[in-house]
């Protein structure tokens, strides 16, 4: 059972209980989680993100990883993949500072070439005294912002609330279901994610296990999801 499934299944049951208040003459919550949530969450652009990133990058990263047949890869034998916090840490403008405040502190940046099925792409690559750390950022949630605005039907610079939770979603479906795919197919060894900032990141950081969601039913539905991985 996936989280789609999950999600599914938990807006059905809470969909039912709110029909049944609605015939003893409370406002019905069916509607609510029926027409809102589940129909939000039954589809998520992110999914198909997180596949097709797994797909064409991470697997064929990891093939190379595990064969050592990367450039540098004598050096290099963990990718560790940034889950980000926003759309805006996709960003060119993003990567291109983040570059620019390792460069400051004196890191030493360079780069791997990876061959994927969509052609070749680089990888970053942070050297500090002996310690190598490559490292990368998703940049294919870039494509989600035209997404959002189209559904939304205002640009980022107008972002409202509707926005914002939109973006929110998204981002944690995607770095669940990379999560998830990383363990299913047992990549750990190779490839990791992280979430602090870069300068602070080191060769044995390890993120995998996503820390409990806020709140009550957030920390109950963690604590399913966790039990199914089992």
């Amino acid at each position: 059972m996936n989280l789609v499934e999950i999600w599914n299944g938990t807006y059905e049951v809470l969909g039912i209980i709110g029909t049944v208040m609605g015939v003893f003459g409370v406002p019905s919550i069916a509607v609510f989680y029926n027409k809102a949530l589940k129909k939000e969450i039954a589809y998520s652009p992110a999914l198909a993100f997180a596949y097709t990133y797994f797909n064409n990058y991470v697997a064929p990263l990891h093939a190379g990883l595990a064969a050592g047949r990367l450039p540098g890869g004598s050096e290099v034998d963990r990718v560790f993949i940034r889950l980000p916090k926003s759309l805006t840490d996709v960003s060119e403008s993003r990567l291109k500072a983040l570059t620019w405040e390792l460069q400051n502190r004196g890191d030493a940046l360079g780069e791997i070439v990876v061959e994927t099925p969509s052609g070749k792409r680089t990888v970053a690559v942070r050297r500090r005294g002996e310690e190598v750390v490559a490292f990368d950022v998703p940049r294919i949630l870039a494509s989600m912002e035209p997404i959002i605005a189209e559904y939304v039907g205002a640009p980022r610079v107008s972002a409202s609330d509707q926005w914002e939770k939109i973006e929110r979603r998204e981002i944690n479906l995607f770095c669940d279901h990379l999560r998830r795919l990383i363990r299913q197919h047992h990549f750990e060894r190779h490839v990791r994610v992280f979430s602090c900032e870069v300068a602070e990141l080191t060769p044995e950081t390890d993120d995998l296990d996503a820390p409990p969601p806020e709140g009550f039913f957030g920390r109950i539905l963690f604590r399913l999801r966790s039990g199914l991985r089992r």
